[in-house]
């Protein structure tokens, strides 16, 4: 969970076939990690994880302007809470090279949440109970109910439509 993003667009970037596989590595650095502990559906946030991933193309002949739209794409996509949390726009390095190609280094940083979900074998013991490092699982309410007192009907009520 902690590097999905940063996986998830490595793996987008190998699939475009602009370069071949060996000219590409990715790795995160500048790591930090941020305590939260919040209720989130049926776990909870421990942390927030701050890093800056880097992506490095060696060699690099294809359009530079079609890898970068297609970085900007994903993170549009994938990555939309971006402004919300005041993360920066990617920053980009390359070096011209002798034949004709060029190194080109993408560094993007990325936020992401480690949640927790209740596991009776889990290996982390938190609040008296034992728990697993996974996704925690949101559940939309369907029924909703605005009023403050049992006896009288609800103000508003609302029923979201069947999906």
């Amino acid at each position: 969970m902690a590097v999905a993003k940063m996986q998830a667009l490595a793996d987008f970037l190998k699939a475009q076939n602009l370069f071949a596989v060996e000219q590409f590595d990715y790795y995160m650095e500048n790591g930090t990690s941020e305590v939260t502990s919040k209720k989130i559906g049926d776990g909870f946030e421990i942390s927030r994880f701050r890093y800056d991933a880097v992506f490095s193309v060696e060699r690099f002949s294809s359009d530079a302007d079609v890898f970068l739209v297609l970085i900007n794409i994903w993170l549009m996509e994938f990555d939309n809470n971006r402004d919300q949390l005041e993360l920066e726009p990617p920053k980009v390095d390359v070096t011209a090279l002798d034949d004709g190609t060029s190194d080109v280094d993408v560094i993007i940083t990325f936020d992401e949440s480690i949640t927790i979900k209740p596991d009776d074998n889990g290996p982390i013991l938190f609040k008296g109970a034992r728990y697993s490092v996974a996704p925690a699982e949101i559940i939309a309410a369907r029924k909703v109910a605005v009023g403050d007192n049992q006896a009288r009907q609800p103000d508003k009520p609302y029923e979201r439509p069947a999906d």
